[in-house]
């Protein structure tokens, strides 16, 4: 019996090592993504940031939506550093349909916060990663 144990995750070892790795590109194209798309917030291209965006962020009004992410950016002032702060993969985010999301997490210095933080909610659409939400503070 131990050595059919010892045979059973021998041979599993490899298929959950895969799986890790999956993940982890996964949650690297996720943040890369993000990164691209704040770089779009951080020029004030919020229009641009917008049309970019994944379907369910386009479903508030564009106006809406630029107008109160100037506002919160503002607040803030420019960015002076950004890091990752890790990735939470999950298929639910309160108030969004279900699906492949990636929660990017970033620590961000802004000239008006020094221990800034900010979350972009990324999700899997046309096998591209999109944001549907973000947020800084």
């Amino acid at each position: 019996m131990k050595t059919l144990l010892a045979l059973v995750f021998a041979l599993l070892m490899p298929v959950a090592a895969l799986a890790a790795d999956a993940d982890q590109e996964q949650q690297h194209q996720a943040t890369d993504s993000a990164k691209a798309w704040l770089a779009l917030v951080d020029a004030g291209k919020y229009d641009q940031a917008w049309t970019e965006a994944g379907k369910q962020l386009r479903h508030a009004k564009q106006a809406d939506w630029v107008a109160s992410t100037k506002a919160m950016r503002g607040a803030l002032g420019a960015v002076t550093f950004r890091h990752p702060g890790g990735v939470v993969m999950t298929k639910s985010v309160v108030g969004l349909s279900s699906g492949d999301y990636a929660l990017v997490f970033f620590s961000t210095v802004f000239v008006k916060n020094a221990e800034g933080t900010e979350k972009v909610t990324m999700v899997l659409e046309g096998g591209n990663w999109k944001p549907v939400a973000y947020t800084a503070k």
